[in-house]
C-alpha cells in the first residue's frame, strides 16, 4: 500500500488476499481502512507506524471481522488490532490478544482487559505512550508474551484478578 495524497480511507482492492508486514508503514491522517472480503490473511506488523482511526472488514470475509473499528479474527478468539488514535476501547470478548493488537495506541491512558482473555502476545501493549494502568477482569489470564510491554515507559500497575503488579522502568 502507498499512502500518497490526503486519503482518509484506505480501501485494500478486492482480490488481495494477504496483507503483509509493514503495509501501513507511516500511513498517516486518521486514517479509516477498509478490508475487503479476499483477504485471508494479515500480518501482526501489518499496520505498525500507521495513523488509524478505525477498521473495517467486509461482512462477507471469512476470515476477519471488525467490531467498534478494531480487526478480530472471524470466530471473535484473537482481537489483532486496535485503531492506535484510539481514547478509550472497550475490548470484545476474546480470547488472545494478538501481537501487536494494541501497539501505538498513543492515547490510551488506561485500559481493562476482558476475563476472557488467556493470552497477551508479544508487543500487545508496545509503545503506548501515556498508558499507565492495565486491569485484568477474571483468572483466566496465563500467557504473556515477552516484549508486551516494550516501550511502554508509563506503566506503573498491572491489576491482575486481586493481585497487583508494579512494573520497574530501567
Amino acid at each position: 500500500v502507498e499512502c500518497i495524497g490526503s486519503s482518509k480511507v484506505i480501501k485494500v482492492p478486492e482480490g488481495i488476499d494477504l496483507i503483509r508486514e509493514r503495509a501501513f508503514h507511516q500511513c498517516q491522517g486518521n486514517l479509516r481502512i477498509e478490508i475487503p472480503s479476499s483477504v485471508s490473511k494479515i500480518s501482526s506488523f501489518a499496520f505498525e507506524g500507521a495513523s488509524i482511526e478505525s477498521i473495517c472488514v467486509d461482512e462477507r470475509n471469512v476470515s476477519y471481522a471488525s467490531i467498534n473499528g478494531m480487526l478480530c479474527d472471524k470466530a471473535m478468539e484473537k482481537l489483532i488490532k486496535v485503531p492506535n488514535l484510539t481514547e478509550t476501547v472497550s475490548l470484545p470478548l476474546v480470547k488472545n490478544l494478538d501481537n501487536c493488537s494494541m501497539a501505538g495506541c498513543s492515547n490510551l491512558k488506561e485500559i481493562v482487559v476482558p476475563n476472557s482473555v488467556e493470552r497477551v502476545g508479544y508487543a500487545a501493549f508496545a509503545f503506548c505512550r501515556i498508558l499507565n494502568t492495565i486491569n485484568f477482569e477474571g483468572n483466566r489470564l496465563d500467557f504473556f508474551a515477552p516484549g508486551c510491554f516494550f516501550g511502554s515507559l508509563c506503566i506503573e500497575d498491572v491489576h491482575i484478578s486481586t493481585v497487583k503488579y508494579k512494573i520497574k522502568n530501567g
